[in-house]
């Protein structure tokens, strides 16, 4: 009886621990499961906001690039066109925005990455119509990182305003022009005229340049070409009637009474001032020091034969003339000096640029007739009432505007500064 009731406890007992421990192996199981299943998904979450956060970051960066594809084409595109102004060769808006289609860049800036996906840009321009001196260009740019492309759209508008009226060319008249035998022009001319042989070109004759006429002129009939001469270049009819305007003559000047070099003599000049009269004899030489604009005024001005004026130093010469502008055989002017460092402005009717003369800088004579002699030659730019060219004269063109010098003239402005040449129309994502 005994022992087989200590046989039961034992058999319960172990039934007990059977038990408890199966119950502790399922818990086990049971938790290792859920623990699993819990890593599962929060690995699997923070995987997909890993992919959420790169696609949102590969989205900006595209939007990034595609901005700085854009904006650096229309950077290229202003620089152009500001390089085209700075050329002075385009005096109307076909032959200005021609030029600027023809040398359009269109570039993409490299962009790199530190991850591994492909980043790419693309720039494309196309312009639209002209509507008088403006034309509107459309800019498209795409950027793209890895399997994600933005892409941002922009137009701009440039305009296009004549740099100058009168110094943009060789020779400028208000009234006619006659290039006579052998004589030869390289440069535009113009002229204000619209009459039947306003502009003359006889004997052999060349103009390496373009002619242009006064507003409703016609061609075929203002410009009259004889005996073998050339036109190397196109007649065109201007927008509009340029007006030239009378010299203010400066009237605040130091007086110095008379500036006299003597035959053979040599004379130096720092200053400017009022002179009754400026007179450089046979073989003489006035040596003038430029700092900044010396301004002269003379009531005549006699430049004897072989006589030379010669500018040192970083400036300009304004020289005021108010009558009595004369020049002897083989005089030189400003020979080692660049044309815009010397501008002559004369209030009187008639220059004559006699025999193997050689001149350089510029001439704005408004109410004078101005004759180049024989074998003359003139570097620069001539503004006249009327000019002549006689045999085997020659004009080449070079400005006379010089950078950060005003023109010496009232009023006169380069059109368009301070006009907006380049305006940004529209900007933004497709």
């Amino acid at each position: 009886m005994g022992s087989g009731s200590s046989k039961n406890e034992l058999f319960k007992r172990f039934c007990c621990i059977v038990n408890s421990d199966g119950s502790a192996l399922i818990v086990a199981v049971l938790t290792l499961m859920v623990t699993f299943t819990l890593g599962t998904a929060l690995l699997s979450v923070t995987a997909s906001n890993f992919y959420m956060d790169q696609a949102e970051h590969d989205y900006q960066a595209a939007y990034y690039i595609a901005e700085g594809a854009l904006r650096h084409q229309i950077e290229a595109m202003r620089l152009h066109m500001e390089e085209l102004y700075a050329s002075r060769n385009y005096d109307d808006a076909e032959s200005f925005f021609r030029a600027f289609i023809e040398g359009l860049p269109v570039s993409t800036p490299e962009f790199k990455a530190d991850f591994n996906r492909q980043v790419d840009a693309s720039v494309s321009v196309s312009s639209g119509n002209r509507q008088g001196d403006t034309m509107t260009f459309t800019i498209k740019a795409e950027g793209s990182v890895g399997k994600i492309s933005r892409s941002l759209k922009g137009s701009v508008k440039i305009r296009y305003v004549r740099q100058s009226t009168i110094f943009s060319y060789a020779l400028f008249s208000n009234g006619t022009i006659e290039v006579n035998n052998n004589a030869e022009v390289h440069g535009n001319i113009a002229t204000n005229t619209t009459t039947s042989g306003g502009v003359l070109l006889d004997n052999n004759s060349k103009i390496n340049g373009d002619i242009y006429i006064g507003p409703g002129g016609n061609p075929s009939k203002v410009v009259e070409k004889k005996n073998n001469s050339v036109l190397n270049g196109q007649i065109k009819v201007s927008d509009e009637t340029t007006q030239l305007l009378p010299i203010m003559l400066p009237s605040d000047l130091e007086d110095k009474g008379d500036l006299i070099v003597k035959n053979n003599d040599e004379r130096y000049v720092s200053d400017g001032g009022r002179f009754n009269r400026i007179k450089i004899n046979n073989n003489g030489k006035l040596v003038v020091y430029l700092d900044g604009d010396t301004v002269v005024r003379t009531t005549t001005m006699s430049i004897g034969n072989n006589a030379v004026i010669e500018l040192q130093g970083p400036g300009r010469l304004l020289l005021y003339i108010d009558r009595d502008f004369d020049m002897g055989n083989n005089a030189v002017i400003n020979n080692n000096g660049k044309p815009n460092e010397l501008i002559v402005l004369y209030s009187g009717d008639e220059i004559t640029v006699v025999n193997n003369v050689f001149f350089k800088g510029g001439i704005y004579a408004p109410s004078a007739t101005v004759y180049i002699g024989n074998n003359a030659k003139v570097i620069g730019s001539i503004v006249a009432e009327k000019a002549i060219l006689y045999n085997n004269a020659e004009m080449v063109f070079d400005s006379a505007v010089k950078d950060s010098y005003p023109m010496p003239i009232q009023d006169y402005e380069t059109p368009g500064a301070g006009e907006e040449l380049f305006t940004v129309i529209s900007y933004g994502e497709e």
